[in-house]
């Protein structure tokens, strides 16, 4: 029974969440870092930069320790030594209701040239704007123009941005020795962001900004967005220009999960960074709102779109009218749940609600909202804690079923969550199902499997 006892305690170990959380990534178009990917550098002197590890790497990183109550967003651009393009400017994408007032700080880090020293100008010279909104049409192909119109084509003040080797191809076309990537026609698609601009213009045949790191502060949350970049002429020929941009920068849907580390450029997190997201809000409920044949067995919850703050996810800010009951927080899918003491009457109306009183990570309050449900005139339905097809009772076994889903080494099916997912439970001791297996439903399998409990 020893390792039954060290099971269940890191099972409850492991329940636990922390506030401090610090997220990581990168991405990286150099030859012979193909390992990770996740942006496109319409340019080879930016993809290869002439050697082996030369090109792009940009490096990202998200966290609420340096500031508390408050989120660091970092962003560095790493070169090789073939640092043959200098940038105009970079743009950050933010949610669409922040503002400069969300703005609370904003640096530049460090900036060098393509010899590694400090840019002529000095950091005071690269500035970062309060968020704006690009509504515009991005063209990679601009036709119209040419290398002998040079004052237009490296205009840092126009929004559309154009690809490595201007007006020579037609969109869909390689151009030549100066792109990596086929060229596009206009592709609309309006960014809400942060534009940090970099020092030098057409005039200089240079910009200066090489390689640069910088970082803002807001009171908002990460959500996964895009960035894009323009820089200026090669070195060799010093009207070619070109931008790079993420991989799912015309995406239809951003990546919905929660914020995470992205250090390999693996699936579904590739081409995409952590930017300041929006105000928190309920993106689904359970039972749905006007639901009828609810279980009356099950719990009430409420899944957020932000990092929530678990103090203030209590009993008193998440009720169900007329129900006695506890409520609990799950960090790793942003949801809360109220757990009936009892189970609920059948054929009876509820009303649940979420107030004000819940606020995310960064201190953001979360409007109250409520919903109603009815539930079924059946008694109540309780799973039976058997996973492993064939089964007549639980086991061990279930309990590592469940614990496999539970730490995402496998995937849940709507087959697994009708008999597993029995926790939390009520103060009769009986399953409340929450609509997911986690954690805590292994460690109910596991006692139930030693006869700790039953139902």
């Amino acid at each position: 029974m020893h390792w039954i006892t060290l099971t269940i305690a890191a099972l409850i170990a492991l329940s636990g969440s922390a506030h401090a959380l610090v997220f990581t990534g990168a991405m990286d178009n150099r030859a012979g870092f193909p390992q990770v990917p996740g942006f496109t550098a319409q340019s080879l002197a930016w993809t290869a930069g002439g050697g082996i590890g030369e090109g792009l790497r940009l490096e990202w990183q998200a966290e609420n320790e340096s500031s508390p109550g408050l989120w660091t967003y970092s962003y560095r651009l790493v070169r090789g030594s073939a640092r043959r393009k200098g940038f105009a400017f970079f743009d950050i994408e933010t949610a669409a209701d922040l503002g400069a007032a969300n703005l609370k700080s904003r640096s530049v880090l460090s900036a060098t040239d393509r010899f590694g020293a400090i840019i002529p100008s000095g950091l005071a010279s690269v500035t970062i704007s309060d968020p704006v909104s690009f509504s515009v049409l991005h063209d990679f192909s601009n036709a119209p123009a040419t290398e002998a119109n040079f004052a237009t084509a490296l205009n840092k003040t126009e929004l559309s941005h154009y690809s490595g080797d201007p007006g020579r191809v037609a969109p869909g076309v390689p151009a030549g020795g100066a792109s990596a990537t086929p060229s596009e026609g206009p592709v609309p698609h309006p960014f809400q962001g942060v534009r940090v601009t970099f020092p030098g213009s057409f005039t200089d045949l240079a910009y200066e900004a090489s390689e640069w790191a910088f970082s803002i502060v807001t009171d908002r949350v990460p959500m996964w967005g895009s960035f894009f970049g323009w820089g200026d002429q090669t070195f060799v020929t010093p009207f070619w220009y070109a931008n790079f941009y993420n991989d799912n920068i015309d995406a239809g849907s951003r990546l919905a999960l929660p914020p995470a580390d992205s250090t390999s450029g693996a699936a579904p997190y590739r081409g995409w960074i952590l930017v300041p997201g929006p105000l928190p809000g309920v993106v689904s409920t359970t039972p749905a709102n006007g639901a009828g044949a609810a279980n009356s067995a099950a719990s009430i919850g409420a899944v957020f779109n932000n990092l929530m703050d678990p103090l203030t996810i209590t009993a008193d800010s998440f009720t169900v009218a007329g129900v006695a009951g506890s409520v609990s927080f799950d960090a790793a899918s942003n949801s809360a749940s109220f757990t009936p003491a009892l189970p609920l009457s059948p054929g009876t109306l509820y009303t649940a609600t979420i107030g004000s009183g819940i606020r995310d990570l960064a201190g953001n309050a979360l409007p109250g909202t409520n919903w109603s449900f009815t539930t079924s005139f059946g008694p109540p339905s309780f799973p039976d804690g058997i996973l492993v097809p064939g089964g007549s009772a639980t086991t061990v076994a279930d309990a590592l079923a469940a614990l496999r889903i539970a730490v995402q080494l496998a995937a849940a099916t709507p087959e697994d969550l009708a008999h597993g997912d029995v926790a939390p439970f009520g103060t009769d001791g009986l399953p409340r199902p929450d609509g997911r297996i986690d954690l805590q439903d292994a460690l109910g399998l596991l006692k139930k499997a030693v006869g700790l409990i039953s139902w």
